[in-house]
């Protein structure tokens, strides 16, 4: 009493082949790094993909006009673009991309918090880009990010 307990436990050491085999089950699939370009007029969800998507290399800005000035200086695996913003829409940036990127048109991911026109509704039954609805989890956006830019390595960051 007073001068404390020890305790010895005694395992059997492993073997190499078994410390491979639990590295190699316990070490998650880091996905390759993606230059992602954020496109939504709202400052926290902006700094919600930089603090979400640390392995990614995540540019963020406010309208589809800044992203058309990223774009003249950069190349990105992937575009998130909010649908709804006050100046130019989602639609603008599908046009834009589809007129000068085209190469980036199936890498464009909508998202979108609120309810459709029927032009939007119209838009989306005809386009096969991914459109996220928020507030979605992590996973989801990182298999929509995965989804496009599966058969392409990274680009990298890069002026263009």
């Amino acid at each position: 009493v007073g001068v404390g307990t020890t305790f010895r436990v005694t395992l059997p050491p492993s073997s190499e082949n078994e410390l491979r085999r639990l590295t190699s089950e316990v070490a998650p699939r880091q996905p390759p790094r993606r230059t992602i370009l954020v496109v939504d007029d709202d400052a926290q969800i902006r700094r919600w993909f930089e603090r979400i998507l640390p392995h990614h290399d995540v540019t963020t800005v406010p309208s589809v006009d800044a992203a058309e000035d990223a774009l003249k200086t950069r190349s990105f695996d992937a575009i998130l673009c909010d649908v709804m913003m006050p100046d130019r829409t989602g639609l603008d940036m599908h046009t834009l991309v589809k007129t000068h990127h085209p190469e980036l048109l199936d890498h464009l991911i909508f998202m979108s918090g609120g309810t459709f026109t029927p032009a939007l509704t119209e838009f989306f039954e005809h386009v096969p880009n991914v459109c996220l609805k928020k507030p979605f989890p992590k996973a989801d956006l990182e298999r929509a990010i995965e989804k496009v830019t599966r058969s392409t390595a990274p680009r990298g960051a890069h002026a263009g």
